[in-house]
């Protein structure tokens, strides 16, 4: 899948978020890896794998290993949204 990033969405914290990969998620950005995840939350930060303009992304989604264990089929793959959600970043000092 590929999507479009404008340079002032480059300039935040950049996330993609999962509501429900079943049950393991691997995230690639413009053939960058950007972590694996197992649990909640579903969340990747893909800050330094974006770019401004095109960009590329791949979900790998792997079930476990249930259906074949306990034979009791249960839903893999990506259910729910898949999102990218800046974060600006505010900076502030302690005094």
């Amino acid at each position: 899948q590929s999507f479009r990033l404008s340079a002032s969405q480059c300039r935040c914290d950049l996330f993609l978020e999962m509501e429900r990969p079943r049950d393991l998620a691997e995230v690639l950005v413009n053939g960058k890896h950007c972590g694996v995840r197992c649990w909640e939350p579903f969340k990747w930060d893909i800050t330094s794998a974006a770019q401004p303009g095109s960009n590329s992304i791949e979900l790998r989604v792997a079930n476990s290993m249930q259906n074949l264990l306990v034979q009791e089929p249960r839903p893999s793959g990506i259910i729910g949204p898949v999102l990218i959600v800046p974060y600006k970043r505010v900076a502030f000092e302690w005094k």
